[in-house]
């Protein structure tokens, strides 16, 4: 590398984001390909990794690897106190990743998957949220609920909706969760001057109600 292009590299690591010798500097983003991300990509050609920045398979877990930024990568590095597997958790249910990396050469993941931390008073199911279990919502629900929460927006129980036949929910069995109170439904009455059926998921407490009629497409 010759005196000039060192004397630009360098230049670029003390002030991030900036131009030398006339040269436009850009960002590199994490899906660089490569061992090391590169930070700082210039038009004159070449890459500029840093020391703190790499992929999180170099961490015993990845869910131990975080960062200070993620695009591009600064700060990086693998905390030992950070949880290894849900299962240090209590569960996945327990289990929150606040960044999702998705490492070159392999399958991106679905949920956020680095700087993973435990959430002690975070449900386990929907029992757990004191205000009624419509409050319960999750990441993901099957094959297990996955990074959970009790939403205050959400209403708890049927009598939070007003009627209550506007609460409705994601599931209802063996208990509802992650439920709303339903807007622009039809009413019982506008249902049945219709000459249609009015359902609902449960009459006492009455809630999960609709009005089921069959529309015929000519």
């Amino acid at each position: 590398m010759g005196a000039a292009r060192l004397f630009h590299a360098v230049v670029v690591v003390g002030a991030g984001v900036g131009t030398s010798c006339g040269a436009r500097v850009d960002r590199a983003s994490q899906e660089s390909n490569g061992e090391v991300p590169p930070v700082v990509v210039a038009t004159d050609g070449g890459a500029l990794p840093r020391a703190d920045a790499f992929w999180p398979s170099r961490c015993a877990s990845e869910s131990q690897f975080r960062c200070s930024s993620y695009v591009p990568f600064e700060g990086c590095l693998c905390d030992p106190s950070a949880p290894r597997t849900p299962e240090d958790c209590g569960g996945p249910a327990k289990f929150e990743c606040r960044q999702l990396i998705c490492e070159p050469g392999k399958e991106c993941p679905v949920f956020p998957n680095v700087d993973c931390r435990c959430v002690p008073d975070a449900p386990s199911d929907p029992t757990g949220c004191a205000r009624g279990p419509g409050q319960f919502e999750c990441d993901a629900y099957a094959p297990v609920y996955k990074t959970c929460r009790c939403n205050p927006d959400r209403p708890g129980n049927p009598t939070d909706c007003t009627p209550s036949d506007v609460f409705h929910c994601l599931t209802y069995a063996p208990t509802y969760y992650a439920c709303e109170c339903a807007k622009n439904l039809m009413s019982e009455a506008d249902c049945t001057a219709q000459g249609c059926p009015y359902k609902c998921v449960s009459e006492s407490p009455r809630y999960g109600c609709e009005c089921q009629c069959v529309v015929v497409i000519k």
